[in-house]
């Protein structure tokens, strides 16, 4: 290797050279006077994600033939890398944590060394049966850190704090309020959404405060955990594997195809959340939504008009219970045990 001209990552002379090789051996046999030199530039597919979508490295290698005298002959290749910013490259969340009752922090990769990433926006959705004054502004109770990553690493991490008190909601019984504040976490030319959810309740002894993490997956079979805390979890469409954790879980059914499994649902605390398959004004309904628990070979063994889950470790439901919706009189829940 004889000269570089980029953005190298920090990675050795040592490492860039051991990516060319040439064939070695003779090249050209006696009594010929034409031969080829075969070269070969192999790299790990991953090994230049932290090149942006504006960078390039520029690699040359000086190929050296020589017929066993003095005389010698140079043949430069140049390999340029040039840098993408596709979906793999976007900033990724790789972690969730809950640090008390109202702060957390989650943890952002980014691949691409030199992307500058920060926290371009916050906003706020506000649901539930509470009275909410005209003009409260959600977003005032909530801050986070903006930025992240500065453009010298890789890994970065985004601490968040919800600064309202019980005190400052306290709500009937049987009334509910809940925050979902979404920050937007961009490196300059993609972005993407991490929630924090924020959820005030009375079931009767009291308002109590729980914070956690909106949790979304793709279009794809998705395998999403939750923390410790109240977390809402959205498969969307696929067979996805859901599994809340502790606290006061929502799962979100959709109407899209696949079977979800939620692998540890607490009849005590944990909720379905059907808002996604309604359809209508209040007090109608598209679907009605058949609950199971799954057999040994996984196959319901009762007729269904939509199934949208199976409960791993429950025998039995009382819809009054575990249904969380605000339309909840519209949902026709039929409910039978597994065999």
């Amino acid at each position: 290797l004889s000269g570089t001209n980029g953005n190298d990552g920090g990675l050795s002379l040592a490492a860039l050279e051991g990516l060319f090789s040439v064939d070695t051996g003779s090249v050209i046999a006696n009594g010929v006077t034409d031969g080829v030199i075969n070269w070969n530039f192999a790299a790990a597919a991953d090994l230049f994600d932290y090149l942006g979508g504006s960078e390039s490295l520029e690699l040359v290698y000086d190929v050296v033939a020589n017929d066993g005298t003095e005389d010698s002959g140079i043949q430069q290749v140049t390999i340029t890398v040039t840098g993408s910013n596709n979906a793999n490259d976007l900033p990724q969340v790789t972690g969730l944590f809950l640090d008390s009752a109202t702060t957390g922090h989650f943890d952002v990769h980014d691949n691409n060394l030199s992307d500058v990433v920060t926290v371009t926006g916050v906003t706020a959705a506000v649901s539930g049966n509470a009275y909410v004054a005209p003009g409260f502004d959600p977003l005032t109770l909530f801050t986070t850190d903006t930025a992240i990553i500065d453009g010298l690493s890789t890994d970065g991490t985004v601490n968040w704090e919800f600064t309202g008190l019980v005190d400052d909601f306290l709500l009937g019984t049987g009334e509910s309020l809940n925050f979902v504040y979404t920050a937007t976490i961009s490196d300059g030319i993609g972005s993407i959404d991490q929630g924090v959810v924020v959820a005030f309740a009375n079931d009767g002894s009291g308002t109590t405060l729980d914070t956690g993490y909106l949790i979304v997956g793709t279009a794809a079979n998705d395998t999403l955990t939750g923390t410790d805390g109240s977390d809402i979890l959205i498969g969307n469409a696929g067979a996805d594997i859901l599994s809340g954790g502790a606290g006061a879980d929502q799962f979100v059914m959709t109407a899209t195809p696949g079977i979800d499994e939620v692998l540890d649902f607490n009849v005590n605390e944990d909720f379905i959340n059907l808002d996604a398959l309604l359809s209508g004004m209040p007090g109608t309904t598209g679907n009605d939504v058949t609950f199971g628990t799954p057999t040994a070979n996984g196959v319901s063994m009762f007729v269904q008009v939509t199934e949208v889950a199976f409960l791993h470790g429950v025998g039995a439901l009382d819809s009054v219970n575990v249904i969380y919706d605000q339309y909840e009189a519209a949902v026709a829940v039929s409910v039978q045990q597994m065999i």
